[in-house]
């Protein structure tokens, strides 16, 4: 018996050194601790990145002649290490970036420039083994960034952007905001929005920062949840940054097409179209006019009817993928609607006046009972204010400004000019 736990003992502590030793283990040709150097070349469909320049700088290549992917010395093209075997053929293998102590490469493999398929590779092993692969990640170098310690990286994908635990492979998506038809092609790279624009990492503090479109978002590195929301490093009023966090934390995101099929309500992929939910309903019998999306992503609206000019104003809620609102009786045009950009509020005119709308508890109080001939209360020009939480908006015809108080709809002031209540409220002017 004694014999048997010595022997476990042994073959523990073995295991547990040859471990130790494969994570500690430096790969010999990478250049430590911080002196790699990335060289971008290409040739006749192969991207590469070379690791230190002259003669014994090491460049990932695919020999398309034996299906294989092999670093090598760039003038002497000595096999330093087997990356993968195997591999069918393709027209292009991309390298987008090594980690920073060169344990991880992650690159693209494809054969059109519209299918193509992302790898990440861990070399401490010869062959080297896949950590994850996807055909959903954008492949581009400024879309995945690596911690300075190499043991997280930020990626986006079409749909998300996720921190990924490299060791564990483990992911958290850290938010939905993404839309980009960005693909491998000699041109660069197409799509009408970026996911982020910068990572700032502090590994010391376990934080990493994320610029996205319009602010800042700093998150813990254990769990991925959010610290801080700022602009230009001032911290946002309380109401936007609670905003930012619920759309952080959104099903899909405000970036995904609304449709219908026969009596569903399809939210697609804007790339692919494929459907990503399905809301089981018969909202309409021959209109469906999509009205747009809550600031925090997580509600939609749509007037729906019998035709243009009969409607009802309808509002989802994505996560219980139910209705949660709706303004009836639109008659000769559909009501329109402007969300807020915080909050659950939406400003609603509809033919017996303009109405502050809470979708989420359906609150409803009337702003003016002032309507035109053409059922339209307020000019376009409005101004949400967090920080003073306050409604501003211009009569139409008389361009009278009226200030209503949130939540509740109090009239504040009505003025020719804004600058009387500058004042007052100093940060709208």
């Amino acid at each position: 018996m004694r014999r048997l736990i010595w022997i476990i003992f042994i073959t523990t502590l073995f295991l547990t050194l040859q471990a130790v030793a494969a994570q500690e283990a430096e790969l010999p040709w990478c250049h430590q601790p911080s002196g790699v150097n990335f060289e971008q070349q290409s040739y006749s469909y192969k991207y590469t990145v070379a690791l230190g320049k002259g003669p014994d700088g090491i460049r990932a290549v695919y020999q398309p002649y034996n299906q294989r992917i092999i670093l090598m010395k760039a003038a002497t093209r000595e096999v330093v290490q087997v990356i993968e075997e195997g591999i069918e053929p393709i027209n292009n293998f991309d390298v987008i970036s090594y980690s920073p102590d060169c344990r991880y490469l992650a690159g693209v493999l494809g054969n059109t420039h519209a299918e193509h398929t992302t790898v990440v590779w861990d070399l401490i092993t010869n062959p080297a083994r896949r950590v994850d692969a996807s055909d959903q990640w954008i492949a581009r170098s400024w879309y995945f960034s690596w911690s300075p310690d190499s043991v997280y990286a930020v990626v986006s994908t079409w749909n998300e952007i996720f921190l990924w635990q490299l060791a564990s492979n483990q992911r958290i998506r850290l938010s939905p905001d993404v839309h980009s038809d960005c693909y491998p092609n000699a041109l660069g790279c197409g799509g009408d929005t970026v996911p982020y624009r910068h990572v700032s990492w502090d590994v010391a503090n376990q934080l990493v920062s994320l610029s996205l479109l319009h602010e800042t978002v700093t998150y813990r590195l254990a769990d991925g949840q959010p610290v801080t929301v700022t602009s230009n490093g001032t911290p946002l009023p309380p109401a936007v940054q609670q905003t930012v966090i619920e759309r952080l934390a959104s099903p899909l995101g405000c970036f995904v097409r609304v449709r219908t099929d026969g009596n569903d309500i399809v939210l697609a992929d804007r790339n692919t179209q494929e459907a990503r939910l399905v809301i089981p309903d018969q909202p309409y019998k021959n209109v469906f006019i999509f009205k747009g999306w809550s600031s925090n992503c997580r509600y939609f609206a749509a007037a729906v009817g019998s035709d243009r000019k009969h409607t009802d104003t309808v509002v989802w809620d994505v996560m219980t993928q139910q209705r949660i609102a709706t303004f009836n009786n639109a008659q000769g045009y559909t009501h329109e609607l402007s969300w807020s950009p915080f909050g659950s509020y939406a400003l609603i005119e509809t033919r017996h006046g303009a109405y502050l709308w809470d979708v989420v508890t359906d609150q409803r109080t009337l702003l003016t009972d002032q309507v035109n001939s053409d059922g339209q209360s307020f000019n376009r020009w409005q101004r949400w204010d967090a920080q003073n939480m306050i409604l501003i908006v211009q009569t139409v015809g008389e361009g009278i400004f009226h200030i209503y108080r949130l939540p509740n709809g109090e009239l504040l002031a009505q003025v020719e000019q804004i600058e009387q209540v500058c004042p007052q409220f100093s940060s709208i002017c």
